[in-house]
């Protein structure tokens, strides 16, 4: 299968294998990482989880008769921690992690997935933050967007704000997952890629805003779905990678397999190029939740199977000439 993994080693890029190295890990894998450059230096939020999630790739070696299942202890929560890792920006390797503590904002979960799931990371107004869903808040899992405000000093992070996104006008919503953030634009956010809705969130007020709202591109898939963050590309243009999940029912069975695709906007926020979909490394469930740039070179970070992380780093006249089709 021609991967972009692939395609990106033989274009001269580099993947490799991302494990924090930290000692107080105790799941079955970090997973779904988000890099940022911050001046100069690159920092990851990974997650980890008590559960693992088995996917028979080929559907042939089901667990309770599904290819897609999660497995966990039983009568035990699924429960999300995240980690903030340094990374040495010329070789991408790991320098040191902690586990981002959350214990003085944590209540008791009222819902069976807990903690900030998928969580993008940003720094704006001289603040990092976590972005993610949460849905533990109810008993329903009623999932909103979640900005998770954090310090890190002296290899020590720790949670300082909590702040959960209420929907624009209160619209009536069950779940609110995978808005992404727009790293030039503080509190701004792409919720729906096509057709293009731009929100930004009010701390004052506590109130999301609709700033864009874009009619849809008959060109473009309707259903994307977020992935990584959003980067400034080009001149007043902007960058990401998004995913479309494809649903099936082999034998009545649900499976599920996501692709991915970089999608640039102009600067009125009008679609005007995508790449073709593409799988990373040839898995059915693949997540990216990282991109941003170093220099000429552009470094990715996606999940695989809910229980890896990678990063890849390719130059950008490579995602030039894929965006170029």
């Amino acid at each position: 299968m021609e991967t972009l993994a692939k395609k990106i080693v033989e274009s001269g890029g580099v993947v490799k294998t991302f494990i924090p190295p930290t000692k107080n890990s105790k799941s079955h894998g970090h997973f779904n990482p988000s890099i940022i450059n911050d001046r100069g230096s690159l920092h990851i939020i990974s997650r980890e989880c008590n559960y693992t999630l088995y996917h028979s790739e080929l559907g042939k070696t089901l667990v309770n008769e599904c290819p897609l299942h999660y497995i966990g202890e039983e009568g035990e929560n699924f429960n999300t921690k995240n980690h903030f890792t340094y990374i040495d920006s010329k070789y991408l390797k790991p320098v040191f992690s902690t586990p981002v503590f959350t214990d003085t904002i944590d209540v008791d979960p009222k819902w069976h997935f807990a903690g900030l799931e998928d969580a993008r990371l940003v720094r704006w107004n001289g603040s990092y933050y976590m972005c993610g869903t949460r849905r533990d808040t109810d008993s329903q899992g009623t999932g909103r967007m979640e900005l998770s405000q954090i310090v890190v000093e002296h290899a020590y992070s720790k949670e300082t704000g909590r702040y959960r996104l209420p929907t624009p006008n209160n619209e009536d919503s069950y779940c609110e997952k995978n808005w992404m953030p727009i790293l030039s634009k503080p509190f701004q956010f792409v919720r729906w890629t096509n057709p293009t809705q731009i929100v930004k969130y009010d701390f004052k007020t506590n109130t999301t805003k609709v700033l864009v709202s874009k009619e849809l591109n008959e060109n473009v898939s309707k259903n994307l779905r977020g992935g990584s963050q959003v980067i400034d590309w080009g001149r007043d243009h902007y960058l990401t990678i998004v995913h479309e999940p494809y649903h099936t029912y082999p034998d009545g069975k649900f499976d599920n397999e996501y692709k991915q695709q970089f999608i640039e906007w102009d600067e009125e926020w009008n679609i005007v190029r995508t790449s073709p979909q593409f799988s990373v490394m040839g898995a059915r469930i693949e997540f990216v939740s990282g991109l941003t740039t170093l220099g000429d070179d552009v470094i990715i970070t996606f999940g695989y199977q809910d229980n890896a992380s990678f990063i890849a780093k390719v130059s950008k006249q490579f995602i030039e000439d894929l965006l170029n089709g």
